[in-house]
């Protein structure tokens, strides 16, 4: 039921190279990863999920003493937790602010999954809703993995699952990834230009988010 909304938000003043946004979970904020810079930047919407409202909030975190190929953007439901996903590392990065959703309280938390087991070029990540789980797809595989984390929210304590999903069928070099709140759906999105969502399987604790089955939806 998609269809454009003849709205934009330009962000070549911060950065010719924008590579992932992701909206506060109000729709007020939404920030954007860019690859010149190799930072955050943060911008207010005055009237929610609307982009064409959207300013400049002068406020940024640079993520480049981690990464200098940054890709991937994801944030925790609460705004605590920011993910970085880059492929100078092969690495996702965990970075906590201390007021939720404020780039200007954010810093690097020192925690890592290291992606390069099991693909060498990770482009973007997504986070279970309840921070027990990580999701990468990368285009050295095009396949989706999934990593359990024994303590939420903390890339730590991360373990590899043994469920992959492949979406060659679909996309061949897969570059962003993301989910349904309740971790029904998937959603993959690529140089075809498509984006492409998915149904995901049941989890042991309740519907979602798991890799295997998956139809095409």
């Amino acid at each position: 039921t998609a269809s454009y909304a003849s709205k934009f938000l330009l962000y070549t003043p911060q950065d010719a190279a924008p590579q992932e946004s992701g909206f506060k979970a109000d729709g007020t904020k939404v920030y954007m990863l860019g690859t010149i810079g190799d930072k955050v930047y943060q911008y207010t919407l005055t009237t929610a999920w609307d982009v064409s409202t959207a300013s400049y909030d002068s406020v940024s975190v640079s993520v480049v003493a981690q990464d200098t190929a940054p890709l991937g953007l994801v944030f925790s439901p609460d705004g605590a937790y920011m993910y970085i996903t880059g492929t100078t590392g092969n690495k996702i990065y965990e970075y906590t602010l201390t007021t939720p959703w404020d780039l200007s309280t954010a810093s690097y938390a020192s925690k890592t999954i290291d992606t390069g087991a099991q693909d060498t070029s990770p482009q973007e990540s997504g986070v279970k809703s309840d921070g027990t789980a990580v999701f990468m797809v990368g285009t050295s595989t095009d396949d989706v993995f999934r990593y359990n984390l024994s303590t939420a929210w903390d890339l730590s304590t991360a373990a590899g699952d043994a469920v992959s999903f492949d979406v060659s069928a679909q996309e061949t070099t897969p570059l962003a990834l993301a989910f349904k709140d309740d971790g029904t759906k998937m959603y993959i999105a690529g140089q075809n230009d498509t984006v492409y969502q998915y149904t995901m399987g049941d989890d042991l604790v309740g519907l979602g988010w798991v890799l295997g089955p998956l139809t095409l939806s």
